[in-house]
């Protein structure tokens, strides 16, 4: 999360790449995949939504993209961006 919101932030230094290992890029919890997935194996909805609240102290991120880089609606011009996820993602 840190990395792309700080890749955003940075368009003018060239960046090689964004390596981002399981990017938590938003705090939008109503996906499909989210409601098929609750309950883990390993990372459940509830558990990701109160990863968020500690990061956020509570505020979510408001829509804002330096918190949550997903709603950025700006992204062209980013570094390539290498991303390393599992299967339950």
């Amino acid at each position: 999360n840190l990395a792309a919101a700080i890749a955003q932030q940075c368009r003018d230094i060239p960046l090689a790449a964004q390596m981002l290992a399981y990017p938590a890029l938003d705090d939008y919890f109503d996906t499909p995949s989210y409601h098929q997935n609750a309950e883990g194996p390993f990372l459940t909805r509830a558990l990701a939504k109160a990863v968020w609240c500690h990061y956020t102290a509570g505020q979510g991120s408001q829509g804002r993209p330096e918190i949550a880089p997903l709603r950025n609606e700006l992204l062209q011009g980013l570094p390539p961006a290498i991303l390393l996820v599992a299967e339950h993602d």
